[in-house]
């Protein structure tokens, strides 16, 4: 028998998982996503936080490849989460594709890295 307390797995997205905790909703890549991707991605954001949801973590240690659109949703949802006001953190883990872009482009200084 499951408890209140163990996170809801969400699979909607091909290559995205998504875990809703009493602490946060974690959001999973392991691929660069499609438009029609993104959209679904960032219309589930936003009904998270119509039912009070403020604290998102985006986890890229499995992301092995992204693109400019990629990076260019990552600074949209950042933007609409931090002015709800929320909170977007991005765990990088050991990432360091990842973690080299956001040096030299300074997002490292925008966003919440952990």
């Amino acid at each position: 028998m499951g408890s209140d307390k163990e996170p809801k797995i969400i699979n909607t997205v091909p290559g995205v998982s998504i875990r809703c905790t009493e602490e946060a909703v974690e959001v999973y890549f392991l691929k660069s996503l499609t438009y029609d991707e993104w959209h679904e991605i960032e219309e589930y954001i936003q009904k998270m936080m119509n039912t009070g949801s403020t604290h998102f973590i985006f986890h890229l240690q499995r992301l092995d490849r992204f693109t400019s659109f990629d990076i260019g949703m990552w600074i949209t949802l950042h933007t609409k989460i931090t002015n709800h006001p929320g909170a977007l953190e991005f765990n990088l883990g050991h990432n360091a594709a990842v973690l080299d872009f956001m040096k030299l482009s300074k997002l490292n200084r925008v966003f919440s890295i952990i």
